[in-house]
């Protein structure tokens, strides 16, 4: 590999002494990226060691692939080739990936169409607030209201059927 080479012997854009003192004070990851940046054309050496850099140092990691890896290899299916188990495992994996993806995608629309039905609702019910304004019930109260007139007439007419219950001997409140 050539530009390994040239990293070691401090040759090309590794002899510039900018980038030799930012080494000290710029994490590694870091370093290689502004490198890479720098460089302005694809550094393969920066590219390996910008993903070597990035990978995690947590073993959570190894532990899920390894509890995917038991779930798969039990004993009725021990008999299985290392590669067989291995493909099994990444599809295994990748069928959850797709899975939390899609429960996400579905939370998100959820999310969006509650917003949106319940915005409508707000405005629908403005609508209609405007439409038609509330009761003032001082205003009911007054003997001049129309409605009063409506009242009075009901209550006439429903005498007959209050006269009607009394005669056969039920003598409830018919106002409660």
């Amino acid at each position: 590999m050539m530009e390994m080479d040239k990293f070691k012997l401090k040759l090309d854009i590794y002899r510039d002494y900018d980038l030799r003192e930012t080494v000290n004070r710029m994490s590694p990851g870091e370093w290689w990226v502004m490198l890479d940046y720098k460089t302005g054309q694809r550094n393969p050496l920066a590219r390996i060691a910008i993903k070597v850099l990035s990978q995690t140092t947590l073993s959570s990691q190894c532990e899920r692939n390894w509890s995917t890896f038991s779930l798969i290899h039990t004993k009725v299916r021990n008999r299985l080739s290392a590669t067989r188990l291995e493909n099994l495992v990444y599809c295994y994996y990748n069928m959850q990936l797709k899975v939390k993806c899609i429960r996400e995608r579905q939370k998100r629309s959820k999310a969006r169409l509650m917003t949106f039905a319940s915005s409508h609702w707000e405005q629908r019910f403005a609508e209609r607030e405007a439409l038609s304004p509330p009761i003032d019930v001082d205003e009911l109260l007054n003997e001049e209201h129309p409605l009063n007139a409506w009242v009075e007439t009901r209550q006439e007419r429903d005498v007959p059927e209050l006269t009607l219950a009394i005669a056969h001997g039920r003598k409830e409140n018919w106002m409660e």
